[in-house]
């Protein structure tokens, strides 16, 4: 079976996993205006800032978080106004995050602060951005209130009080889980399935020297079917009709995930196919993940372009 971007996942793609979720719950995705949301423990330089980093996929400022007192746990947590009584409920967390050194690996340790048990992960990072935070938690009935409040220690657990570190984060997410589905494997007979990431893949002519490029990453997913089932149809079904977004895991214990958004209804309707259930099938997912702001650099070879709302324009030479 080929698997392209295998290296995204645990043990291959085989069963990719859906949430269905609900709208952005975040109060500062981006961090580029300022730390609305961000508090943290005391100390002084404050072991939180808004620092400026051209390296980072979503424009130029990221949240960085220090501990440089090996005598205590220095802190920065999000706190996350849901709306709602989070007893009983079902959230992610899902944020990019790298080492703030240029080099070498860093621990980090996260947790659901408050909350009655155990929620805590933690995570390796080195200097490339990449979506490590996935944290997902149900609260426990007995809890009270509307608010999440997610704690990032730059450090692992292990270390204790001794430890110091710095980690930059940025994109940070969190959205209320509806449901989930898993994908049933494909036939091995077809062995037809595969994984892959564009970056800004739309684009279309302008004039004939211009091209537009949305912002975002377009997905692919497919996997191939002698026979769709019946449970691959419901599935299928299930997808392409929801009106909410959908958190794409390319395998059940991946790591990373995807959040998608359909380009058009068009899409959406044709996204899994047309073929009835009994007979050979290509169950696909095209979608996009529209980021929430982007810079140029992330454009392959553009030689010139501008930024107004959702597209970029840069000249005819451009391919990616």
């Amino acid at each position: 079976m080929a698997h392209w971007n295998s290296d995204q996942v645990v043990g291959g793609i085989e069963e990719p996993r859906f949430l269905i979720v609900g709208p952005e719950l975040s109060p500062n995705i981006s961090f580029e205006d300022d730390l609305t949301g961000v508090s943290g423990s005391s100390g002084t330089p404050a072991p939180y800032s808004q620092l400026f980093d051209t390296s980072t996929p979503f424009m130029d400022y990221v949240l960085k978080i220090e501990d440089g007192d090996s005598a205590s746990q220095q802190y920065a947590e999000i706190t996350i106004e849901t709306g709602e009584s989070i007893a009983e409920k079902r959230f992610i967390v899902f944020a990019y995050i790298r080492n703030d050194a240029d080099s070498g690996d860093q621990a980090v340790w996260c947790t659901f602060q408050g909350i009655t048990g155990t929620h805590e992960k933690q995570y390796m990072v080195d200097s490339t951005w990449r979506r490590t935070i996935v944290h997902e938690i149900v609260v426990p009935a007995g809890e009270t209130g509307t608010q999440l409040v997610y704690r990032i220690y730059p450090f692992g657990k292990s270390e204790g009080d001794a430890g110091t570190g710095a980690v930059r984060i940025d994109n940070f997410r969190c959205r209320k889980v509806l449901a989930e589905y898993t994908l049933p494997i494909p036939d091995r007979k077809k062995q037809t399935e595969f994984f892959r990431l564009l970056k800004q893949a739309e684009h279309e002519l302008i004039d004939g020297t211009l091209k537009t490029y949305k912002k975002g990453f377009r997905y692919y997913y497919e996997s191939g079917y002698d026979k769709l089932s019946a449970a691959n149809e419901y599935v299928r079904a299930v997808l392409a009709r929801t009106d909410d977004e959908i958190l794409f895991f390319p395998h059940k214990d991946a790591s990373s995930c995807y959040l998608v958004k359909w380009a058009d209804d068009l899409e959406r309707r044709w996204a899994f196919g047309t073929a009835a259930l009994g007979h050979e099938a290509d169950v696909q997912l095209i979608g996009q993940e529209v980021v929430h702001d982007i810079t140029g650099e992330i454009i392959d070879e553009l030689n010139t372009y501008n930024y107004e709302e959702d597209v970029y324009t840069g000249g005819g030479g451009a391919t990616i």
